[in-house]
C-alpha cells in the first residue's frame, strides 16, 4: 500500500505504455491493434509525466500541445503483449473514466497489488505442502516475500509482470500439490487453467508449460512408478539433445540471421584456411534491427604509437557482382562500416577508425551484407581487427591457417577477432527449433544466439559479472526504472553477505538431510530446480542480444521474479537453518524460535525503512 502512493506516477518499468494498453481496452471496449493510439490520452499522459518530473535527467520534454502526432510516453509500445493482464486492469478503469490520468494510474496499481497478494498466498500454500504444521518456514517465506523492497516496488507498478508472477506462483503450487497428493479432479482442473492463464499473460510465464508437463508425467506414473518417470526423463533428455543440437555454424559468432544453412561453409575460394562465412542475402534477421552475425569484444588500447586507432579488413565476394557492406564496427555510439562493390572473386577491403582509446573499451564487430540484389549470397573470409592504424593497401599475411596473427603493412599484429576465418565449427540449435524459439522469446532472440552466449562465457565473463550484479541489486532493492538505488557506499555488499549466508546455510542443510537420510521430495526438488534454471537462465541471457548493439542492456530482476518463490525458499531455508544452529549452540530456551522470528522481521523492517528513505531522498532532491 505504501509503494502504491510512495512511488511517483509513471516511475516503473514502461509503466506509461502498460497503462496505455489497459486504458485503450477500457475506452474502446475491445483489444487494440498494435498500431492503435489515442492522441488526447497520450497528450494527457505526457503532461502528467512532465508535472511529476518524469523527464529529470532524460534531456528532453515531449510537447503535449502538438496534436499532429502522438506525444512521447515511452520508447516501447506494449500493445503486442499477451492481453490477459490488461483486460483485468481495464475493468476498474471503466468506472473511473474522466478523472485525472494520474489517479487512474493509481487505480490500476491496486490491480497489481491484488496480484501481489495472490503471490503471497501461493508462497504460503507451497510451504504448507512442503512442511509440517507450525514449521517456521511457513512464517519465513511469506513474510520475506511480503517485505522484499525490490519485489514490492515491481508488484505495485502497472505492468504485466505482476500477473505473470502471480499465475506462475499459483501454477507452481498446483503442480507441487499434484506431485505430493496425486491427481484429484479440482486441483487438476485448477492447475490446467492456471497454466493457460500463464500463456495468456507474458513470455516469462511460459515456464508454466514445462512445470505442467513434468508434473503430468510424475502424476500419471504415480509414486509406485517414480523410477520409471526418472528413466523417461533421462531418456527423453538424451534424445532431445540429439534432436535439438546440430553443428556447422562458425563458433564465437552470434547469429541473428534466419537462414537455415550454416553460417560457415567449405569453399574452394577460401583465402585463409578452407572455410568462409556464408550469409544468405534473402534471409531476414530476428529481430529485424539486429546484425546477421556479430562478435562482442572488450579491448583496451596498446602501448603503440597509434593508440586509440583500429583497422578492420576482410576478403569479400558474392555469387553475382553486387554492392554490400564491409565489416561493421560498433564503437561507443557509432556503427561504422563502408558500402563497397564486390565481384565473384575474393577481394580485400579494409578501413581504419579512431576510437576513444579508453581501457576496457566495449566494441563489437558484425557481418550484415545487405546486398542490393536481395537473393545474392555474400561470403567473407580472413576477418581481421587490429588495434593500430594500417594504411597499406595490401592484405595481411597470416602466419597460420586460423588467421590469428601475421604481418600487415610491414608490422606484426595479433587479430583481436576470434575465429576470424570461420575455421572452427560450433554448436547451434536445429533450424526448425531455432525458428520456433525466435517467435516466442523476448525480442525474437534466436535460441542459437543464447547458446553461443552460454558457450562463450570465458570471453564475455565481464558481461556475466555486470549482469549478475545488476540482477542481484534489483532483486533486493533498486526502484523505479532501476535508477533509484539505496543510499550509502556499501548497502548492497551487506545484502550480498546476507544472501551468501542463506545459500551456504541451504547447502549445509541439504547435505545434512542427505547424510542423515531424511525424506526429501526429489521430484519436487527437480521441479523447482528446472524452474530456477529456466527462469534465471532466461533473465541472465535477456541482454545478450545487445552485445551486438551500441547500447548495452543489463536485465533486471523482474524477469527472474517468476521464480521468486523457489529462490526465496532456498534463502529462507538457509537463514532458518543458520538461526537454528546458532540457538542450538547457545542452548537457549523454548523462546528461541520466536526470538529468531522477531530478529528476522526486524531485519526486514530495517531494510524496508532504509529503502523508503532512499526513494524519498532521490525524488526530494529533484523537487
Amino acid at each position: 500500500m505504501v509503494y502504491i502512493f510512495f512511488m511517483p506516477p509513471w516511475q516503473h518499468y514502461d509503466e506509461p505504455n502498460h497503462f496505455e494498453y489497459a486504458w485503450l481496452i477500457s475506452d474502446r471496449g475491445k483489444l487494440p491493434a498494435a498500431t492503435d493510439v489515442d492522441i488526447q490520452m497520450r497528450a494527457e499522459t505526457a503532461r502528467s509525466m512532465i508535472d511529476n518530473d518524469f523527464f529529470r535527467n532524460i534531456g528532453f520534454l515531449p510537447d503535449p500541445t502538438d496534436t499532429s502526432k502522438p506525444a512521447w510516453i515511452g520508447a516501447y509500445s506494449q500493445l503486442s503483449n499477451p492481453p490477459l493482464y490488461y483486460l483485468i486492469a481495464s475493468f476498474p478503469l471503466y468506472f473511473v473514466r474522466g478523472i485525472n490520468i494520474a489517479d487512474q494510474l493509481i487505480v490500476v496499481r491496486f490491480v497489481s497489488l491484488s496480484f501481489y497478494l495472490v503471490t503471497l498466498l501461493a508462497a504460503w500454500g507451497i510451504t504448507r505442502e512442503l512442511t509440517p504444521v507450525k514449521h517456521p518456514l511457513r512464517f519465513y517465506l511469506p513474510v520475506t516475500l511480503a517485505l522484499l523492497p525490490g519485489f514490492a516496488d515491481v508488484m505495485t507498478g502497472v505492468n504485466n509482470d505482476v500477473a505473470a508472477i502471480a499465475f506462475v506462483s499459483m501454477c507452481l503450487w498446483g503442480c507441487i500439490h499434484l506431485i505430493i497428493h496425486g491427481a484429484r479432479i479440482l486441483p487438476v482442473i485448477a492447475t490446467i487453467v492456471l497454466t493457460i492463464l500463464c500463456v495468456l499473460t507474458k513470455e516469462t510465464a511460459y515456464v508454466a508449460l514445462i512445470l505442467f508437463l513434468i508434473t503430468t508425467l510424475f502424476v500419471l506414473l504415480g509414486e509406485k512408478h517414480r523410477r520409471t518417470a526418472w528413466i523417461l526423463i533421462s531418456t527423453g533428455s538424451a534424445i532431445g539433445l540429439v534432436l535439438v543440437f546440430s553443428t556447422g555454424d562458425a563458433t564465437d559468432w552470434y547469429r541473428s540471421t534466419a537462414q537455415e544453412s550454416t553460417t560457415r561453409s567449405a569453399s574452394p575460394q577460401a583465402v585463409v584456411g578452407d572455410y568462409v562465412f556464408s550469409i544468405e542475402g534473402s534471409a531476414r534477421n530476428t529481430p529485424h534491427w539486429s546484425t546477421s552475425l556479430f562478435q562482442p569484444l572488450l579491448v583496451g588500447p596498446t602501448e603503440s604509437q597509434n593508440r586509440g586507432s583500429y583497422t578492420l579488413g576482410a576478403w569479400i565476394w558474392a555469387d553475382t557482382p553486387d554492392e554490400v557492406s564491409t565489416l561493421i564496427l560498433g564503437n561507443g555510439q557509432k556503427r561504422i562500416f563502408r558500402r563497397v562493390e564486390v565481384g565473384m572473386e575474393p577481394a580485400f577491403y579494409s578501413y581504419s577508425v579512431k576510437s576513444s582509446g579508453t581501457k576496457g573499451e566495449r566494441m563489437w564487430v558484425g557481418l550484415d551484407p545487405e546486398p542490393l540484389n536481395i537473393g545474392n549470397n555474400v561470403y567473407y573470409d580472413g576477418l581481421v581487427l587490429v588495434d593500430k592504424s594500417i594504411s597499406s593497401e595490401s592484405p595481411p599475411q597470416y602466419s597460420d591457417g586460423q588467421g590469428t596473427e601475421g604481418v600487415w603493412g610491414g608490422e606484426q599484429f595479433v587479430n583481436l577477432l576470434r575465429n576470424g576465418s570461420a575455421e572452427q565449427a560450433g554448436l547451434r540449435i536445429s533450424a526448425w527449433l531455432d525458428e520456433l524459439g525466435a517467435s516466442f522469446l523476448p525480442d525474437n532472440t534466436r535460441p542459437t544466439l543464447i547458446l553461443t552466449y552460454l558457450l562463450d562465457w570465458n570471453d564475455v565473463s565481464w558481461h556475466y559479472r555486470l549482469t549478475v550484479w545488476r540482477l542481484f541489486r534489483t532483486f533486493w532493492a533498486e526502484f523505479g526504472w532501476g535508477h533509484v538505488t539505496l543510499k550509502g557506499h556499501s548497502p548492497y555488499r551487506v545484502l550480498l553477505v546476507i544472501s551468501f549466508a542463506g545459500i551456504i546455510g541451504f547447502i549445509v542443510w541439504l547435505f545434512r538431510r542427505i547424510v542423515t537420510r531424511k525424506d526429501i521430495h526429489w521430484d519436487v526438488v527437480f521441479l523447482l530446480g528446472i524452474m530456477l534454471v529456466v527462469v534465471w537462465g532466461g533473465a541472465i541471457s535477456r541482454g545478450v542480444l545487445y552485445l551486438g548493439q551500441n547500447r548495452l542492456y543489463l536485465p533486471v530482476a523482474r524477469y527472474a521474479y517468476p521464480a521468486i518463490i523457489p529462490t526465496l525458499l532456498i534463502l529462507c531455508i538457509g537463514w532458518q537453518a543458520l538461526f537454528w544452529w546458532l540457538y542450538r549452540w547457545k542452548k537457549t530456551s523454548s523462546l528461541a524460535p520466536y526470538i529468531q522470528m522477531a530478529l528476522w522481521l526486524g531485519a526486514l523492517m530495517v531494510i524496508d525503512v532504509y529503502s523508503l528513505f532512499s526513494i524519498l531522498a532521490y525524488y526530494s532532491a529533484g523537487a
